[in-house]
């Protein structure tokens, strides 16, 4: 199965340029369990997650949270990313597609204007990839506002 949406380390990394990940369309549920303990008095949770999973809503808490601790990240689909990127940048249009670069069939993404020079291109095995490499480069020039510009 393809990679479906970003990973946790490119969420943080998003939130980071000052993308807005409130919208998005899946969410990672970072669940830890946690045991009762004489000594302390009370739960004391693992440091290591007993569960990851990716839910299309966020976390609701259970009668059972005493028990649990449930870390709510939101990720990003395609779409989500494709939402961002604006189709043109001056005279370039966003292209997607698969071809073969130097023998390797990979999926691409560029802004490239009609005569076909590309003012940035991102190459990757799974498209989401290169898309996120692309919405990063927008961001980091200013193509894509974020809450802090």
């Amino acid at each position: 199965m393809s990679k479906q949406v970003l990973s946790i380390e490119q969420m943080k990394h998003l939130k980071e340029l000052g993308i807005d990940t409130s919208g998005a369309s899946m969410h990672y549920w970072v669940i830890t369990n946690g045991e009762y303990s004489e000594n302390v008095g009370g739960y004391v949770f693992s440091k290591e997650p007993s569960c990851i999973t990716l839910k299309l809503y966020p976390y609701k808490f259970m009668s059972d949270a005493l028990v649990r601790r449930v870390k709510d990240i939101p990720t990003f689909t395609l779409q989500d990313i494709l939402d961002f990127l604006p189709y043109k940048i001056v005279t370039s249009y966003l292209n997607i597609g698969k071809k073969s670069f130097s023998g390797d069939i990979l999926f691409y993404i560029e802004y490239s204007n009609f005569g076909g020079y590309a003012i940035s291109c991102f190459r990757n095995d799974n498209l989401i990839d290169a898309a996120y490499e692309m919405l990063c480069w927008c961001i980091e020039n200013g193509y894509v506002g974020t809450c802090c510009s």
